[in-house]
């Protein structure tokens, strides 16, 4: 045999003796759930622990050294993460009490269906449900977000390699570096493009679906389907790349498709959940392409990038070894199907070699022979593709994938040591990958990753300014100045949408990017408001639908004299407009039905 494994030893042998590691009693798999789940906390402690003890409600976590501190992209990466918190915490308000309006958000007035147009993030919403529920503040939700998302994506990471390699050690390794490794939570105001645990979750029920075709399989697999379309594109896209080879490795296989109850069931969740998601999208973005494609770079996608030398290793491991060595049954075997997966992945997330091409270009004045994008010929032909801001994001699939051949090559290493030590060497494994990962500073380690608290809630005074106007009994939606949306103002609109996540209004704020054709009108008109104000104007903006004029006096972008314009509007006899409510940072005016 190719592989060095006699036919006989590629099944079962019942008289084989007890492999302490491999074949756990009750007890012994007791202790290396409690061993995983010890690991997994501290570390999820380590990372987020400081936040909870200086105040869930006004700090999140944040990686100092993601952008350079002060520049552009250090406020976009601000702006981005308060986008993310609201739309998250919204997600979480309307599931929690409004989930027939579910893609009704705060922001983007007048548009409707604000949810179609981007990422959903709903699954982020459900996880941070728990949070939002107990607190009903959007800081509190999303660190329960970051907090269930690193244990659950740990535990399942754990549960799938564990039952591929039958070692217990293979499953935790697979599921700290999965987990808590850098490259997934260090970009901690994106997590949900980093969600790909119902991609773990569906790998556990399709095999399951495939070996024994219940239903309840094919329901599993297809809520875990729904679950991750429901998340965000990104993950998305990498897991119908990542499905391909392994579906065509799960029929041949099988010589054939699994049972129909099962399949049927499966289909009719993913085919219900792709209707009422992408109808909508679809629909809302229109003809837009993104105003820019960013795609990765090669040395991003490698093992060592993903992993860390040590898993990089033990993938290597893992694709060495003999199938009885590094898998329970050696006829199930999914690593070449991953690895063609990964290659997949990569290709697609680096168009061809774009990326290259521009970095030798600014450095050498020489770019290389340049290769075909695939993702560009296939954003030609599949509707939505073209709006896809950054397909570099489709490898954290990629990593996933990685970190699965890592955990069966730490199963090979502890079943290549003599049958006594494998306990000890699977426990010494373990560990190693656990502080090589976190490099805790207790070990006289300096920490890679340094997720340290970040002051995000708005100030009292933005907040109660908000609450003021509710008092007042001034409802309805709001136009916000300066207007405009990102790239030209991140800081503003992020803010006006944050905001949102309290106050609950409707709100003319749009962060994103692909912006309704109804929201830039909305701009038109009330940019043409200025420096004139005119009721004929008000009227209109009223008409559609605005009931308050609110001026952020400290942003860099408002319109010279904006404030000034608005005043002596209220002032004058017979004006539709009225100053309602002022501090030092805003102003609110209300727009009247009737002259004054």
């Amino acid at each position: 045999m190719t592989d060095g494994v006699s036919p006989a030893a590629d099944e079962p042998d019942p008289e084989s003796p007890e492999d302490p590691v491999t074949r756990e009693g009750t007890g012994r798999s007791i202790a290396w759930m409690a061993l995983a789940g010890l690991l997994l906390v501290a570390g999820v402690t380590s990372l987020y622990g400081e936040v909870w003890r200086r105040g869930p409600a006004r700090f999140v976590p944040r990686m100092p050294t993601l952008v350079e501190p002060g520049s552009y992209m250090d406020h976009v990466d601000i702006a981005d993460y308060r986008l993310v918190i609201g739309r998250v915490a919204g997600n979480a308000r309307a599931l929690a009490y409004t989930p027939s309006r579910i893609f009704q958000k705060e922001q983007c007035y007048p548009a409707d269906d604000v949810l179609a147009v981007g990422d959903p993030m709903l699954t982020s919403g459900l996880l941070a449900l728990p949070g939002y529920l107990a607190s009903s503040d959007p800081v509190v939700a999303y660190n329960t977000l970051l907090v269930l998302l690193a244990l659950l994506s740990g535990a399942a990471m754990c549960a799938l390699v564990w039952n591929w390699s039958g070692v217990p050690a293979a499953g935790i390794v697979a599921g700290l570096l999965y987990a808590l490794h850098e490259y997934k939570i260090s970009n901690a105001s994106h997590a949900f493009i980093f969600d790909t645990v119902w991609i773990v979750l569906a790998l556990f029920f399709v095999q399951r679906l495939f070996e024994r075709g219940r239903i309840r399989d094919g329901a599993a697999l297809g809520i875990c389907c729904v679950l991750q379309m429901a998340e965000g594109f990104y993950a998305l896209l990498g897991a119908i790349l990542l499905a391909i080879p392994v579906s065509i490795w799960l029929v041949v296989r099988k010589r054939g498709l699994p049972a129909w109850p099962g399949l049927v069931t499966a289909l009719g969740f993913v085919a219900a959940g792709a209707i009422w998601l992408f109808s909508p999208y679809l629909e809302a973005i229109g003809d837009h392409p993104a105003s820019v494609r960013l795609y990765a770079a090669w040395y991003e996608l490698t093992p060592w990038h993903v992993t860390g030398g040590l898993g990089a290793a033990l993938v290597f491991v893992a694709l060495l070894t003999p199938r009885r060595v590094c898998l329970a049954d050696p006829r199930v075997d999914p690593r070449w199907p991953l690895l063609l997966g990964i290659l997949l992945i990569a290709v697609i997330s680096a168009g061809g070699n774009i990326h290259t091409e521009r970095e030798i270009w600014l450095q050498l004045q020489e770019a290389p022979p340049a290769l075909p994008d695939p993702y560009d010929f296939l954003a030609q032909y599949i509707p939505g593709l073209a709006q896809v801001r950054a397909p570099m994001m489709i490898s954290v699939v990629g990593q996933l994938a990685l970190c699965i051949l890592a955990g069966l090559g730490a199963g090979a290493v502890v079943r290549l040591a003599p049958q006594r030590t494998r306990a000890p060497v699977g426990i010494l494994l373990v560990l190693l990958v656990w502080v090589l990962t976190l490099r805790p500073s207790w070990v006289g380690l300096e920490p890679r990753t340094s997720m340290l608290p970040f002051e995000i809630r708005p100030t009292a005074e933005l907040l109660a300014f908000y609450d003021r106007l509710s008092e007042l009994g001034n409802t309805g939606p709001l136009l916000e100045f300066p207007t405009g949306t990102w790239p030209s103002t991140p800081t503003s609109a992020s803010r006006q949408v944050f905001l949102s996540a309290y106050h609950h209004r409707r709100t003319s704020g749009c962060y994103m990017s692909v912006i309704p054709d109804s929201v830039k009108a909305g701009y038109r008109s009330a940019n043409s408001l200025l420096p004139n104000v005119r009721n004929q104007r008000l009227r209109a903006l009223r008409d559609t639908g605005f009931t308050t004029i609110v001026i952020h006096h400290r942003e860099a972008r408002l319109p010279k004299g904006a404030k000034a314009a608005l005043d002596r509007a209220a002032s004058r006899k017979g004006s539709l407009i009225r100053r309602l409510h002022q501090t030092q940072e805003l102003t609110a005016y209300e727009i009247l039905l009737e002259p004054r």
